[in-house]
């Protein structure tokens, strides 16, 4: 329903989306922001490829594919499968937008589009036991970390991935998003110590210093210069030679954070 010429999948999907771009169109002319104009002069550009006979603006790649000798069809396998960066620009060597941001494909999960270039996966097939789940809509939950390596909840990552299932798993995905996130014992407070963070390191510390107090810990740090009177990380922290911000310095202080 996609590779045929008037197959019903790639028809509705080019109609809802030539209704969609003439509402953002309408909606983003007369902008008066630099950022809104070239949003505008890409949809415009998005537009007119998705009406020329050989459109850019989305692609497939199926299991027939391999091998076919349609040069068009090649193109779109290879930006899917070999050009991931060319997805990830706006415009070209020669100033041209790319305006490929669609992609349709039976193997999109097995492929790993784990990269950050990818935010919208709707899955349209129905899984059948629970190891094919866990495979396919658990593929598509995003488990994002920070520089630190250490897991960040939904709502600090600022690269999303939605992932669309069918009705009929979504039990299923909720329950695997809460398993998931209940292995993540401790959201981090980037800016300031918190009473989470000093719970979690005096129960460590007293493993083998039993005396080991909340005073004893601030007084340290504050001596370290890692935080200041308030209990907020201090910026460009230099201990022994180097220089790190006040987070991370506890991090390395109290790896236990970490974990």
């Amino acid at each position: 329903s996609y590779r045929d010429s008037d197959g019903w999948l790639k028809k509705t999907f080019e109609r809802l989306l030539a209704k969609k771009l003439e509402e953002l169109i309408a909606k983003y002319e007369g902008s008066q922001s630099q950022r809104e104009k070239d949003y505008l002069e890409f949809l415009r550009a998005t537009q007119k490829s998705l009406k020329a006979e050989n459109q850019n603006v989305h692609a497939g790649y199926f299991g027939e594919d391999k091998g076919s000798g349609d040069e068009a069809i090649q193109a779109e396998v290879d930006d899917i499968l070999k050009n991931k960066n060319k997805l990830l620009s706006f415009k070209d060597e020669r100033g041209n937008w790319i305006t490929r941001r669609f992609l349709f494909s039976k193997w999109t999960l097995r492929e790993g589009w784990d990269n950050p270039n990818v935010f919208v996966i709707a899955k349209l097939r129905t899984s059948g036991s629970d190891n094919s789940k866990i495979q396919e809509v658990g593929r598509g939950l995003r488990l994002p970390v920070d520089e630190t390596g250490h897991r960040v909840h939904q709502e600090e990552f600022e690269s999303r991935l939605s992932f669309h299932i069918g009705y009929d798993e979504r039990e299923f995905a909720q329950k695997l998003v809460g398993e998931i996130n209940s292995d993540c014992k401790l959201l981090l407070n980037h800016e300031k110590l918190d009473e989470n963070m000093i719970k979690l390191i005096l129960d460590d510390v007293r493993k083998t210093q039993p005396k080991f107090d909340e005073e004893d810990l601030l007084e340290q740090l504050d001596n370290l210069n890692i935080i200041n009177r308030k209990n907020e990380f201090r910026e460009n922290v230099e201990i022994e030679g180097k220089v790190k911000s006040g987070f991370e310095w506890l991090l390395e202080y109290y790896p236990v954070l970490s974990k």
